[in-house]
């Protein structure tokens, strides 16, 4: 299957791919392509359809690295760290906004991202009154 894609790609588009990396999958399987996961699925009327997602590794990495800056410096300026943090919240969510899916993924962004502001907000204000 990949050599007459490989020879069609080739000759008529003149483009080249990479053997090693290029692989032909069923779209029920689902693959991941420029970060966003293609599969088919069920859709609310009971008819199959693409639909694109967010890949949980992407969410994972994503996630973690946010955990990562709030558990840092409690020394930072807290206006910079949340004006980085909606930078880089607004950023991966414009991303992802086309996707299918995408309510209990962006929940349980929120949710990680909040909790953890809350608690690195807190680490600096321990004992200090009228806040």
């Amino acid at each position: 299957m990949r050599e007459p894609c490989r020879s069609f790609l080739e000759g008529q588009l003149k483009l080249t791919i990479n053997m090693e990396k290029t692989h032909v999958t069923n779209v029920n399987d689902g693959f991941v392509f420029l970060g966003h996961r293609i599969i088919r699925k069920r859709g609310p009327r009971g008819r199959m359809r693409i639909a694109s997602t967010i890949p949980w590794d992407k969410y994972r990495r994503f996630a973690e690295k946010l955990v990562r800056q709030l558990s840092g410096d409690y020394g930072a300026n807290k206006m910079d760290l949340l004006e980085r943090l909606n930078r880089q919240l607004g950023g991966w969510a414009n991303f992802y906004q086309y996707t299918d899916f995408t309510a209990t993924t962006f929940s349980k962004m929120d949710a990680r991202s909040s909790g953890n502001l809350g608690i690195g907000l807190r680490a600096n204000t321990d004992g200090v009154s009228g806040l």
